[in-house]
């Protein structure tokens, strides 16, 4: 966001500001945009949440997707 001059003074807001820059103007594949909301909540809820859970299921598939979607923003840089 940085290297396009955008800027945002919140978490919610960089995540705002993300998804109509990049998903929405489809210079990223919106099949990143679920994973960075799940990304982004779990983030959320560790922070301010007393236990936060994960099945396997849920977690085994994240670091090759993770590593996928930022091999794409790495792309953009």
């Amino acid at each position: 966001m940085l290297k396009h001059n955008i800027s945002a003074k919140t978490h919610s807001g960089t995540k705002t500001k993300f998804f109509q820059k990049f998903i929405h103007a489809q210079i990223i594949d919106k099949e990143y945009s679920r994973l960075y909301s799940d990304l982004f909540e779990w983030r959320q809820q560790g922070d301010y949440a007393d236990f936060i859970d994960f099945d396997q299921e849920t977690v085994t598939p994240l670091p090759d997707r993770v590593a996928d979607f930022i091999e794409t923003i790495k792309k953009l840089l």
